[in-house]
């Protein structure tokens, strides 16, 4: 495969930053297929497109994390009592490299988004993107509850993606990456006014001040959220292969696993709460962030 051959696992686990850039060609390239084989709306096959490289890309990653875990696990086994507090790491530590490549990834998709739908014409745009930009009006009950509530479930079917489809969280997470891409396109479409003197640089600075302010709108409550999502993806991923991988038959290997699954949950479960809490008291923190901030 040609993305072995670019990102091989290696280097991946060096620098995982690089998977945005991964994320960012999926996109541009499933926009481009799009448009030759469909006609519009064509927001969710782009969507669709763009996962279909990535399941084979997060699941082999995955593998490889998992195995690595194992072989921890055996040490540990194997290790005197005395020095095993000394070498457990902690459940973010375990799985830091592939929560960095679902992070990068969502990344990578948002700016892929916000390029490609700010670089065409408002109205093409429109019409490219319409069925997602029904998803991105569609507003829950702005309450504590209602914001938890709806986050949760959107939680527990990334988790269920993952067990039926190994990782297919993916398609939640890059549709998520879709609807930020469009809000963003929006701020970028504000902001080429301002930079119209620019010249021929006056989309790259449109583009840049867009996406950061806009990303600075959503860090409130966004940063917790998506962070919610990334843990409960990687929990239905290593929990999916290790079933596909017979982890049951070690209860030893096994044990561990779920215990992982256990505590990512929760750790995601917490983060949700929180940005549910300040989502729903935005417009009092609103009042309160510096100008620059708001």
């Amino acid at each position: 495969m040609v993305v072995e051959r670019i990102f091989p696992m290696r280097k991946i686990r060096k620098n995982p930053f690089r998977v945005a850039a991964l994320g960012f060609i999926f996109v541009c390239v499933s926009v481009i297929l799009a448009n030759m084989a469909h006609s519009a709306p064509m927001g969710f096959f782009i969507v669709a497109l763009t996962v279909i490289p990535a399941i084979p890309f997060f699941l082999r990653m995955t593998i490889y994390e998992e195995k690595e875990e194992e072989i921890y696990i055996a040490l540990i086994s194997a290790a005197p009592k005395g020095r095993i507090d000394k070498g457990v790491k902690g459940i973010v530590n375990t799985y830091n490299v592939i929560i960095k490549l679902y992070m990068y990834f969502f990344f990578g998709c948002i700016l892929g988004f916000a390029f490609t739908s700010s670089v065409m014409s408002a109205e093409a745009s429109k019409s490219m993107f319409s069925d997602l930009q029904f998803i991105s009006n569609t507003v829950p009950d702005v309450s504590f509850l209602g914001i938890f509530l709806h986050n949760f479930q959107l939680m527990l079917t990334m988790v269920l993606f993952s067990l039926v489809y190994s990782v297919g969280a993916i398609f939640l997470l890059v549709l998520n990456a879709a609807v930020v891409g469009i809000f963003l396109e929006g701020v970028i479409r504000q902001n080429m006014g301002s930079f119209s003197s620019f010249g021929v640089l006056s989309y790259p600075a449109a583009f840049v001040a867009g996406s950061f302010s806009g990303i600075l709108k959503l860090l409130p409550h966004g940063i917790c959220e998506f962070s919610g999502f990334f843990f409960a993806s990687v929990a239905g991923g290593i929990l999916s292969v290790a079933i596909e991988r017979r982890a049951y038959r070690r209860w030893a290997v096994l044990k561990i696993i779920l215990i992982d699954v256990a505590k990512l949950l929760i750790l995601a479960t917490l983060l949700i709460a929180a940005g549910a809490w300040i989502e729903s008291s935005y417009p009092l923190i609103n009042s309160i962030l510096p100008s620059f901030l708001k």
